[in-house]
């Protein structure tokens, strides 16, 4: 049945985004939980407090709330050029890189270098760290998010604008 094939281990839960929203709706069929979650904030802060609102609900005391930079490390802007281009996420070749004043632009929101080689972003509280061969060829970036890493490999140059 459509319910039962929308059933992962006794849940049910759906997330989306658009124009700076963030929504997540789950049900849990075992405790009878359902939680509805919307945030008008596109940034890792949403997730961090849907992943606490979990853990209350489970009787899990929540993680303590990410530390997040204070401020950007100084980066020569020839090393924020040497990493423009398009990069692929999940196999989605859609991620254009460009090199800002103070950082990065990745498809419209900003990212923060940390170091030469390491860079934050606001909007998932992901890091993104160099990627590179055993010669030190820069190949993409790795995406960490929550702990889970993403490849991202540079794809091609920049599309034209």
């Amino acid at each position: 049945s459509v319910r039962r094939s929308t059933l992962r281990r006794g849940r049910v839960a759906w997330n989306g985004s658009t124009n700076g929203y963030r929504a997540f709706a789950s049900y849990d069929t075992a405790s009878q939980y359902a939680v509805i979650f919307t945030g008008n904030l596109h940034s890792g802060a949403v997730d961090e407090l849907k992943a606490a609102v979990d853990s209350l609900l489970a009787g899990r005391p929540p993680k303590p709330a990410s530390k997040l930079p204070l401020r950007a490390a100084p980066v020569t802007p020839a090393v924020l050029a040497s990493y423009e281009g398009a990069y692929s996420i999940a196999n989605n070749p859609s991620l254009a890189v460009r090199a800002t004043a103070t950082g990065l632009d990745v498809n419209g929101w900003a990212v923060m270098p940390t170091s030469d080689s390491t860079f934050f972003s606001f909007r998932d509280f992901g890091t993104l760290t160099a990627w590179r061969d055993s010669t030190r060829r820069f190949l993409g970036f790795e995406w960490s998010v929550a702990g889970q890493p993403f490849k991202c490999p540079r794809v091609g140059p920049l599309p034209s604008k």
